[in-house]
């Protein structure tokens, strides 16, 4: 991965997850798992907006030219939300739909839902309901979700 900030980002995210198993395997109740796990949930998804962010204004950044960064910028910070699947092609299409074809290629069906799956159980914490997925779900999601954030690097840096 050519982007130091998203690659130090997704170990991040590797790091609170070992934290929240050492805390589980101590002996926690089922409560506070569920509530770790909701936020991991929360916490994943934050990154994963914020480093699509990143990648799509790193490709911004090399067209050299202040306005075209600052639009692109603004455009994202503004209007980006939910990182799933969908909604990445979505954004990646208003620079080219090649460039959403060739992640369609490079990207596994199961990258796509666990991405997807992250974003809707962070939907439902955010909406007041309680996430179903445990921590080996997050993790093993988070696992297969990180393919996505090398082909957009690939693809935009």
């Amino acid at each position: 991965m050519n982007c130091q900030y998203v690659k130090n980002r997704i170990r991040e995210i590797g790091k609170i997850i070992v934290k929240i198993r050492t805390i589980q395997a101590i002996g926690s109740s089922p409560d506070l798992n569920s509530m770790l796990d909701s936020y991991l949930v929360v916490f994943i998804s934050g990154v994963y907006e914020d480093c699509i962010e990143c990648l799509f204004n790193e490709k911004a950044s090399k067209s050299q030219d202040p306005q075209v960064q600052n639009f692109v910028g603004q455009i994202v910070k503004n209007q980006f939300r939910n990182p799933n699947y969908d909604n990445i092609k979505r954004f990646l299409s208003y620079f080219s739909q090649s460039y959403v074809q060739n992640l369609n290629l490079l990207v596994p069906d199961a990258s796509r839902v666990a991405i997807t799956s992250i974003v809707n159980n962070k939907n439902q914490v955010a909406h007041g309901s309680i996430s179903n997925a445990t921590l080996l779900d997050l993790k093993n999601w988070h696992q297969k979700a990180i393919v996505i954030f090398e082909k957009l690097d690939r693809i935009l840096v």
